[in-house]
């Protein structure tokens, strides 16, 4: 039952942050005149390295891919 309301609460922290950071970056882009398309970038940008080291953590072990 523990296990539930962990996965519940790391789903609202994510929902959150999501948000947050649309709130943040709209009112930035608004008050600079600045490219969405530079933000989109930047974002998936900052995101890669976080879910790569998410993923590492999670996951406990680095797999290379076969071409096998």
């Amino acid at each position: 039952m523990a296990v539930v309301w962990l996965v519940w609460l790391a789903l609202v922290v994510v929902q959150l942050g999501f948000g947050a950071f649309g709130v943040v970056i709209s009112k930035f882009a608004k008050e600079n005149q600045a490219d969405p398309l530079i933000f989109c970038f930047i974002r998936d940008a900052g995101s890669f390295p976080v879910l790569v080291l998410v993923a590492l953590v999670s996951e406990k072990k680095f797999q290379i891919p076969s071409l096998r």
